[in-house]
């Protein structure tokens, strides 16, 4: 919860220019400039919201959490539209359906964790404070965008939600990054996200209509295992696990 409200915190950085040129229209005479300096200031200050929602502080817990755990960060790379064959990671927030999160901290923050959403060749895994989740891209059942909505003032990088087969109890994985300083590094990471996601599901489904036409190897690319364990939960050690029997594959956004 403190964290929670250091992060509320830096809402400040964008109500006190809203509140200041309000202030100032108060003192002017009426006239076309005292409805678009308002106007004006809220434009302005949405090209940093991404400071507002508090993603320095995010990336800084994050890293130092990490180096007190002695890990080292992996290197965030790309690659072409041939393949995801190299490491890609991003700074994240997930949000859990059904929510993980309950109560005053749920209504506070729509996120149920912060972590690093890593993307390899077989699958994608994030690795937060309370959560730990590993899938293989063949587990995807369907993947979409949607836009962040009003706390992110409609210009945020639109999240991406999930839906993976296997995870008993939950519905959906709704990811939105978390590393962004301005819009447009926001949008742009957002596009990288998505992307991952998109070129995993051409991937697979690729790969489930060669397979269907060999019925030898279809058994052995259908088989995953995914795992979601939560520190969270009433039960810290419990582990998650179920067999993924394969489906079809769809994008909309």
């Amino acid at each position: 919860m403190p964290a929670v409200l250091v992060i509320w915190a830096y809402g400040i950085f964008l109500i006190i220019p809203v509140i200041a040129t309000f202030l100032a229209v108060t003192m002017m005479r009426l006239s076309f400039w005292t409805m678009l300096l308002p106007l004006l200031t809220l434009a302005a200050t949405a090209w940093f919201v991404p400071i507002g929602q508090g993603n320095s502080y995010i990336k800084r817990r994050l890293r130092l959490d990490r180096l007190a755990q002695g890990k080292s960060r992996a290197q965030a790379s790309t690659q072409g539209p041939a393949g995801l064959k190299t490491c890609a990671e991003y700074v994240v927030q997930l949000s859990l359906t059904p929510r993980l999160r309950k109560g005053p901290r749920a209504a506070l923050e729509d996120a149920d964790d912060f972590g690093y959403l890593t993307f390899d060749e077989e699958g994608f895994s994030f690795e937060g404070d309370s959560v730990h989740l590993q899938a293989p891209y063949a587990s995807i059942k369907e993947v979409w965008q949607q836009n962040v909505g009003l706390r992110g003032r409609f210009v945020y990088g639109p999240r991406v939600t999930i839906v993976v087969d296997g995870l008993n109890g939950v519905q959906t994985l709704e990811f939105a990054e978390r590393s962004s300083t301005f819009i447009s590094q926001s949008k742009k990471a957002a596009r990288g996200l998505w992307g991952h996601f998109e070129e995993a599901l051409r991937q697979c489904a690729q790969s489930s209509s060669s397979s269907s036409n060999s019925s030898s190897s279809s058994s052995s690319l259908l088989s995953s295992v995914n795992s979601i364990k939560s520190a969270c939960s009433t039960k810290p050690s419990e582990t998650f696990s179920t067999a993924s029997q394969g489906s079809p594959f769809s994008a909309r956004g």
